[in-house]
């Protein structure tokens, strides 16, 4: 088996560690940011839908700070459940190295990612007590049984052979091809006509 080490060699310490306050707020700042723009993407189709309307009439539509908010908040608790569920990553999990999953490493699942999302979204300071917790946990993660760790490695539990998962197989061995296999001499390459 061919093996690559997905975890970069700084990082190898770190691995399946629950991860600190500052890479989980520096990955729920880039999430707020992908919703964002996914919440102004919505209000910009909503523009255009009523501009193909209206045509000459058109006015783009005035949306009260409250429904904006509001609207904000409903994606970013969607964009987080979803992630999570999926994949146990948000984008900015992804891109800092973090994972979210239950306490002995299993994957969340949907109940558990939406009731995480709806306070992380609603109680968004609660995640401070990651700071002082022994364990690194925050308030919502002690409520739903989850824990945030550093993980580079692909989705899924580690092997016995492969304890932290930093290893990963790229080129899986053919059934039918044989194991010590030597070249063969191509003409006019390898000297031979």
């Amino acid at each position: 088996m061919s093996l690559v080490q997905v975890v970069p060699a700084e990082a190898r310490g770190f691995q399946r560690r629950p991860a600190g306050l500052v890479s989980r707020l520096l990955a729920n700042a880039i999430d707020l940011t992908v919703a964002i723009v996914i919440t102004v993407a919505i209000y910009a189709g909503w523009a255009g839908f009523k501009f193909l309307r209206r045509g000459a009439d058109f006015t783009f539509p005035t949306v009260s700070l409250f429904v904006a908010i509001t609207v904000l908040l409903i994606v970013l608790a969607a964009f987080f459940t979803v992630a999570w569920t999926t994949s146990g990553r948000t984008y900015g999990d992804r891109v800092l190295g973090l994972r979210v999953q239950l306490r002995d490493g299993r994957p969340i699942g949907l109940v558990r990612s939406l009731l995480r999302a709806v306070l992380c979204v609603h109680f968004p300071l609660l995640i401070l007590w990651a700071a002082i917790s022994r364990d690194r946990r925050s308030v919502q993660d002690l409520l739903v049984g989850t824990s945030v760790v550093y993980d580079w490695g692909p989705p899924g539990r580690a092997t016995s052979d492969d304890p932290v998962g930093m290893a990963v197989d790229v080129a899986a061995p053919v059934a039918d091809e044989p194991r010590e296999r030597q070249p063969e001499p191509v003409g006019g390459v390898d000297g031979q006509r």
